[in-house]
């Protein structure tokens, strides 16, 4: 499961209906928009002080970083720990709406 699937079925778990968010997915062209404040940011936007995520969502994560799992398995296997061990893990994340973001204002530049 993708995490815009994982999204999806969270927003209706929070109470949006499929047609409410079919109706988003064609204004926002594909895409819902619920987004992690990472992401937010990402895309230019950072979330109004004060608000609160509107659901949260175990979403899949990637690190480069070797699992716990691993560094167990090595160490048991008398092996060197890997330095570099790509792999994507479930994530508890917090999502904001559009509503809940505003456009990030840029400094101007000095002259």
């Amino acid at each position: 499961m993708t995490n815009s699937q994982i999204i999806y079925n969270a927003a209706i778990a929070h109470g949006y209906t499929e047609e409410q968010l079919s109706q988003l997915l064609d204004a926002y062209k594909g895409d819902l928009p619920f987004h992690t404040f990472q992401e937010w940011k990402a895309r230019a936007y950072s979330v109004k002080k004060g608000e609160h995520a509107l659901f949260t969502a175990d979403l899949w994560k990637f690190t480069s970083k070797p699992s716990k799992a691993m560094i167990e398995a090595a160490k048991e296997a008398g092996k060197d720990i890997p330095e570099d061990a790509p792999h994507y893990y479930k994530k508890l994340s917090h999502l904001f709406s559009f509503a809940q973001v505003e456009p990030v204002k840029r400094k101007a530049a000095k002259k």
